[in-house]
């Protein structure tokens, strides 16, 4: 059965806040006795900041005004059905709380001050406004210092106290690289599609194809399993045949070969522009030969490619549209550039189905051959044949975050130009992205010109804001992609999503400021 207790307002259900049968409840009139015990046993006396016992009157005063007021936060520690201990947090204005814990004496040493520790700093950091959470630990308590450490504090610094040497350790609240967009829409069209009883296949599929030629500007959509899956019925659809080339993008998500080499071709890899990070027409010129058989063009992070110069080699182009979907350029929209186009509606992506992709094209018969492809039921057998369909769950999900696109875009641009003008003066470490490149700002790159990614990824995480690299080096020879390599080695993402608000963001931008060392 689960228990529930309601205190200002504030409803804790103790089968949710446990770990390892180890709970927290909040504090309640009726444990005034209990606590006023506490408090003069000379254990707890010796770990307290008063150093003396309390009368009943100083402790009746304290009970009430921590059950009146919404700043101070109290907590009873309970093993099972007994109560061990109490944790305690002050709310102060700026955001922050600080943190104490005493455990009685015969519980102690036993590791139950870490998971009541980690209870309760996951309750106040998501039921209240609070980013950080600190601890101040004397100096000589390095078992305290332990249980805080273990709970996820990190140490900072050593600071006087009341004349006495004291360890500060703090939380922070987690800001993740990539967070979802959706509300009560993607849950409602999604118990939909259950309740309709067509799960494999259905409406939703059909919808949301018709939705997509809409946003692409194309004349047919054919929805497949993911983002890979189009790239490789595509690449089918142009006949392809064993030892054939694709010149793909050096720098690029490691789908573009795998889908290249699932064919039977071979990747062949072109160079980036760095101001774009896009596929560098002068380096496809280079490596086209005869048996080059196709360019896969990818607008990578938001930044339209520059698909009229490709054009001009004469070869196919599949537009890789997975970091774009939505833009338009000189009026024409990205996904009816190419001979073909794909997207995908992976969770990260800007339009996310947790899983699926989407074919573009305004070639009839290449749009009939991935329907024919992306089945392989009722067919003869054969290798390329797979299942490579979306199911009607997908497509509905997806059809929801299609129509948020537009505010999801808006919200996107928002947050990039406020990291633009808030990091701008301090942009001697890395360097910005290009203000002036339109874009859909799938993500905020930096490219760091002295510290090493890995080192700032794990700085920032220390604060509490996880970052990444954007895209995993698969490369095992780069010596004629010189800035695909320096790419992989430089850039860093930071948050960029419609749900980052103002405050996180001003988090971020803090912390890369001191990470970077400005």
């Amino acid at each position: 059965m689960t228990t529930k207790y309601l205190l200002n307002g504030w409803l804790l259900q103790k089968k949710s806040a446990m770990i390892d049968n180890l709970s927290i409840r909040p504090l309640v009139k009726d444990d005034a006795t209990m606590l006023f015990h506490w408090r003069n046993d000379p254990f707890i006396v010796s770990l307290g900041s008063l150093q003396r016992q309390v009368t009943w009157e100083e402790h009746s005063a304290w009970v009430s005004k921590v059950l009146e007021r919404n700043r101070t936060r109290v907590f009873i520690i309970e093993k099972g059905h007994q109560s061990v201990g109490q944790i305690r947090f002050d709310i102060h204005d700026n955001h922050t709380a600080v943190a104490s814990i005493y455990l009685l004496q015969p519980h102690t040493g036993k590791g139950l001050g870490h998971k009541a520790i980690r209870l309760g700093t996951e309750h106040i950091t998501s039921q209240y406004d609070i980013d950080k959470v600190s601890a101040y630990v004397k100096y000589d308590n390095a078992g305290s210092k332990r249980s805080f450490e273990k709970a996820g504090y990190l140490y900072e610094e050593d600071e006087q106290i009341h004349g006495s040497l004291h360890y500060r350790l703090s939380y922070y609240k987690i800001i993740p690289h990539n967070r979802l967009t959706f509300d009560k829409d993607e849950t409602t069209i999604v118990a939909q599609a259950v309740a309709k009883g067509y799960w494999a296949g259905g409406e939703y599929v059909s919808m949301l194809e018709k939705k997509i030629t809409e946003v692409a500007g194309t004349d047919y959509a054919v929805a497949v399993s993911s983002g890979l899956s189009a790239i490789r019925l595509a690449l089918l659809s142009l006949c392809l045949k064993n030892d054939d080339e694709v010149i793909i993008p050096g720098y690029c998500c490691v789908a573009l070969p795998n889908a290249v080499m699932a064919v039977g071709a071979k990747p062949v890899l072109a160079d980036i522009k760095k101001d774009s990070l896009n596929i560098d027409p002068a380096s496809v010129k280079k490596l086209i030969s005869k048996k080059t058989r196709a360019i896969i063009a990818v607008h990578t992070f938001g930044v339209p490619v520059d698909i009229v110069s490709l054009k001009e080699y004469g070869l196919p182009i599949i537009e890789d549209c997975a970091h774009c979907i939505g833009m338009e350029v000189a009026g024409k929209k990205l996904g009816s550039w190419g001979d073909l186009a794909i997207t995908s509606f992976y969770s990260t992506k800007l339009v996310g189905g947790g899983e699926g992709g989407m074919i573009m094209t305004n070639n009839e018969k290449s749009a009939a051959f991935v329907r024919k492809w992306r089945d392989y039921s009722d067919q003869p057998p054969h290798p390329m044949r797979m299942n490579d369909k979306m199911n009607n769950l997908e497509a509905a999900l997806s059809c929801a975050q299609l129509d948020r696109l537009s505010s999801m875009l808006s919200s996107r641009q928002k947050v990039a130009e406020k990291y633009l003008e808030k990091l701008a003066p301090h942009a001697s470490t890395f360097t910005l992205p290009d203000r002036f490149l339109f874009r859909a700002w799938y993500r905020f790159p930096l490219w760091l010109n002295q510290m090493k990614p890995d080192i700032v990824i794990a700085e920032l995480k220390k604060k509490g804001i996880y970052t990444d690299m954007p895209v995993y080096d698969w490369t095992t020879q780069t010596r004629f992609i010189p800035v695909s390599e320096m790419a992989y080695n430089h850039i860093l993402s930071i948050p960029c999503y419609p749900t980052l608000n103002e405050r996180e963001q001003d988090r971020v931008i803090s912390a890369v400021e001191q990470v970077l060392h400005y």
